[in-house]
């Protein structure tokens, strides 16, 4: 009966071992994958922003000066978001705490 007992114990507690372990698995894999999007978006915006930066330089005098400083405060608050906001939000989002757990993060 005590075999029994703790063979039934123990095939529970392993279950829940393999059931804790599998969702911290996919929220890891979810996190990894979010942060490769967030990399990916960051690069395409910074190289958007190169763009629109050169043709605002290239066709100055088409532009009166406060559409050239529109174009230029813009660009600096998108770039000023990427450097100062994101990394925040990459922090925050790596203490997410997984799905089931019973600990917050912090």
């Amino acid at each position: 009966m005590l075999i029994l007992s703790n063979s039934i114990t123990g095939l529970f507690a392993g279950g829940l071992f393999y059931q804790i372990a599998r969702e911290e698995k996919i929220h890891r894999d979810l996190l990894r994958a979010r942060m490769k999007t967030i990399a990916e978006l960051n690069h395409h915006i910074r190289n958007a922003l190169q763009v629109i930066k050169f043709w605002g330089a290239q066709h100055r005098p088409a532009l009166d000066a406060m559409q050239l400083q529109l174009i230029n405060d813009s660009v600096d608050r998108i770039e000023w978001a990427l450097r100062e906001v994101l990394p925040k939000y990459e922090m925050e989002a790596a203490r997410i705490p997984a799905p089931g757990s019973t600990h917050a993060g912090s």
